[in-house]
């Protein structure tokens, strides 16, 4: 983005801030953008600024790349972090379908506010910043849930492979520090074999599935029930841009 040039890509209907020239270092200037807006990388500069006005939706959006903090839209200031990136798009698209899972389809509002509610409940049960929550979960709308409310309050989501037995659980919740863990009912055999190798027990949660075992008779409390004791908005502390995500491998890709 050279300063005074505008940038109107009418062929493909979006812009990209991929390059930002050294000219725009230590400076903020003023550039026009009509089109979706793709957010890149932060640059490797801790000082590069833009600022770009004339959004088609009439927002200023301003990035910026100062100890890793950027702002979206006037007033708003969040960082590129992928829960305040998800809550921005869903500011924006609150009506649009994000999600469909057999016969359940969500909004994006409908998936943050069932996201804020997991937030909420197993923040309150004492699941906070750099904890770990294990997702021994089958794809579903509960992952991603599971996922975003793990950002949300700064926790850290870590996947499980739910193709593990008792014994490779056990070693996983161990190695990973579990704090939490949410699984689906037909995986309660094998967790409750291996339930007793998490450090702690703040906060276990079973998805009701048809393949498994009826709410309740496993380790964990019913994931539809601590969603409705919980409120769906927001208010959450400020996030960073350095949260953890970890990814455990199991080999199964080859």
């Amino acid at each position: 983005i050279w300063p005074g040039n505008p940038i109107d890509d009418r062929s493909s209907g979006s812009v990209g801030l991929g390059a930002i020239p050294l000219g725009l270092v230590g400076s903020t200037r003023r550039v026009a953008v009509r089109g979706t807006l793709r957010l890149p990388h932060p640059t490797s500069s801790p000082t590069t600024a833009v600022d770009a006005a004339n959004w088609d939706t009439t927002t200023d959006i301003q990035i910026r790349n100062r100890a890793g903090r950027h702002f979206l839209g006037p007033g708003r200031a969040v960082t590129f972090n992928l829960a305040d990136l998800f809550e921005s798009v869903v500011d924006q698209v609150a009506d649009q379908t994000a999600m469909v899972s057999g016969s359940r389809r969500l909004s994006y509002a409908e998936l943050d506010q069932r996201a804020n509610r997991l937030a909420h409940y197993v923040e309150r049960l004492g699941i906070g910043p750099g904890d770990r929550v294990g997702l021994q979960l089958v794809n579903g709308t509960e992952y991603i849930e599971s996922m975003l409310a793990c950002f949300k309050i700064r926790a850290v989501p870590v996947n499980v492979n739910y193709r593990y037995q008792a014994g490779e659980l056990a070693y996983l919740y161990r190695n990973a520090g579990l704090m939490g863990l949410i699984f689906h009912g037909r995986f309660a055999p094998a967790v409750t074999d291996a339930f007793g190798a998490m450090p702690e027990t703040r906060a276990v949660l079973e998805v009701s599935d048809p393949l498994g075992r009826p709410p309740g008779t496993g380790p964990g409390e019913d994931y539809e029930h601590a969603l409705g004791s919980a409120p769906d908005n927001r208010g959450f502390p400020a996030r960073r841009h350095d949260d953890i995500y970890c990814v455990y491998t199991g080999g199964t890709t080859g």
